[in-house]
């Protein structure tokens, strides 16, 4: 569980990170050319979204699991 709250916790960083740098480029890039070059939010973006979504996901469902799994095999049913 260390490794995969690690994993999703990361993913969730590079996403804000890869948003905030696409944010601050955009921004220049249309300061800088004066409207007449727009950038705009490409794939790596939403995949990343996309990839922390399913961690998170897999993560609540890895410990649901454990949960659900625990109460199963309890010796006092």
């Amino acid at each position: 569980m260390g490794i995969a709250s690690l994993t999703a916790f990361l993913t969730t960083v590079v996403f804000l990170i890869d948003v905030i740098v696409v944010a601050v480029v955009r921004a220049r890039v249309r300061n800088a050319t004066d409207d007449h070059l727009d950038l705009v939010w490409g794939n790596a973006v939403w995949m990343t979204l996309g990839a922390a979504v399913a961690l998170w996901l897999a993560l609540a469902g890895a410990c649901y699991g454990m949960v659900a799994a625990r109460r199963t095999n309890s010796p006092l049913d």
